[in-house]
């Protein structure tokens, strides 16, 4: 192996090492710019020191320019190796199921958009599924706060499947008791899986009128 080689072989060893230990969070762009000046300073000290135990001063002197330029071209070689090794191990995205809710609606009997005292009413909305895959097992659960605990609703009914793209329209049954006051009654939907984990939730109120 001649001495250029020698500087060479050096410098990227010492190099890919650096990378390693301490570029990982680096864009390539930058780990590219350490990798170069820190081959060169590498493979200048390198050829320095073999430069000087071959022919003193002036051997030291044409080793550092040798091993310079030979570390130079060992960085950048080293940089473009450890970026190509990062790509391979690159994490592809899972499909997964995306699910939402829309268009809450209120139909109670009497047509005036609010759920009186004594009344029976229907909260129906729409699920839809924006992901990749079928979500299974899908229930939805709905809580009330403050004036919402005076009214009682269905007890929920899970759902088997939704294939993505679908959409599937669900409806509450929902009855004001006799303590219902006037203003608003405020919920909050919770779509939950098979094991019990929270998929999407949304909010919403609905005007109430007491006796």
């Amino acid at each position: 192996m001649n001495t250029y080689n020698i500087f060479k072989a050096v410098s990227i060893g010492c190099t890919f090492a650096i990378l390693c230990s301490g570029c990982a969070t680096m864009s390539p762009y930058t780990r590219t710019s350490v990798a170069t000046q820190s081959g060169a300073i590498i493979g200048g000290s390198v050829g320095a020191a073999l430069g000087d135990r071959i022919d003193g001063h002036r051997g030291s002197f044409w080793g550092s320019m040798l091993g310079s330029v030979a570390g130079l071209a060992a960085g950048a070689a080293a940089s473009s190796a450890y970026n190509n090794n990062k790509q391979i191990s690159r994490i592809e995205r899972q499909p997964s199921s995306s699910l939402a809710i829309r268009d809450i609606i209120l139909k109670d009997q009497n047509g005036n958009q609010c759920l009186d005292a004594g009344e029976h009413c229907q909260i129906t909305f729409i699920i839809e599924n924006d992901g990749d895959i079928p979500a299974q097992t899908v229930t939805p659960r709905i809580k009330g706060t403050g004036n919402a605990k005076k009214i009682r609703l269905s007890t929920p009914t899970s759902i088997q499947r939704i294939t993505n793209k679908d959409k599937i329209s669900y409806t509450v049954q929902a009855y004001g008791t006799e303590k219902l006051k006037a203003g608003f009654a405020d919920f909050e939907i919770k779509l939950e899986d098979g094991n019990g984990y929270e998929l999407c939730s949304e909010q919403f109120s609905i005007r109430t009128q007491g006796r």
